[in-house]
């Protein structure tokens, strides 16, 4: 419905109705405390917590398609969509959001490279939503929607949209925070652990080394 008519305001409440379920809430809820801890509210947490809940309830014929060369995108330029992935999990699993606008910048070049650009745009537009990043998901679909006939990418562009304007209110994800209750917690458990700045300092220096290394000059 919301692929056909993505203005329709009751299409979208409904969506919305259907994951208060009490029994919604609670299984989510168990599902998400096996990975994340609720009292870490360090921001890049709260994508992981969407991004879980995304995959937990997105489940439609077509979105998984077995296609190698839809799950790989364009096969040419594979290996360069594969470093822009390998971006994205520095910034959903290191909270380093410098990473994000690095993994732009590499699927911009393999879209300009790939002979087939299509399916390049979905496979993008499929890892932003996995990862929880829908604003960018979206774009990407949108393009994409924008270029090509595609059935299966309204489908998803529909709904990473409704993600993107109601991840704010999903109703088993606790409050954004910003680390302060994680670095309390951490205080008790093992007071050495890096506060939450300083893991992200870490994360972003241990990033920046391996984008340089490969241009260190060696001695053979």
């Amino acid at each position: 419905m919301l692929a056909l008519f993505p203005e329709c305001e009751e299409a979208q409440d409904l969506v919305y109705e259907l994951f208060c379920d009490e029994w919604t809430i609670y299984d989510n809820r168990i599902a998400i405390q096996r990975n994340i801890d609720e009292w870490d509210d360090r921001p890049w947490q709260q994508r992981r917590r969407l991004a879980l809940s995304y995959r937990f309830m997105s489940r439609w014929e077509g979105k998984y398609a077995d296609d190698r060369a839809e799950r790989n995108g364009s096969p040419d330029v594979a290996k360069i969509l594969e470093d822009g992935k390998m971006e994205l999990l520095g910034t959903y699993c290191l909270g380093d959001d410098e990473c994000t606008n690095y993994a732009w910048s590499i699927f911009a070049d393999a879209l300009k490279k790939a002979k087939a650009p299509r399916a390049a745009l979905l496979w993008i537009g499929k890892q932003y939503a996995d990862l929880g990043f829908f604003a960018d998901s979206a774009e990407a679909l949108g393009e994409l929607c924008s270029r090509f006939d595609d059935p299966d990418a309204r489908r998803l562009l529909a709904e990473v949209i409704w993600w993107r304007d109601n991840a704010h209110r999903i109703p088993w994800i606790p409050p954004a925070g910003d680390g302060s209750r994680y670095d309390r917690m951490m205080d008790f458990i093992d007071p050495s652990a890096p506060k939450t700045k300083d893991f992200i300092h870490e994360a972003r220096n241990e990033n920046q080394k391996e984008r340089i290394a490969p241009y260190l000059p060696s001695i053979d």
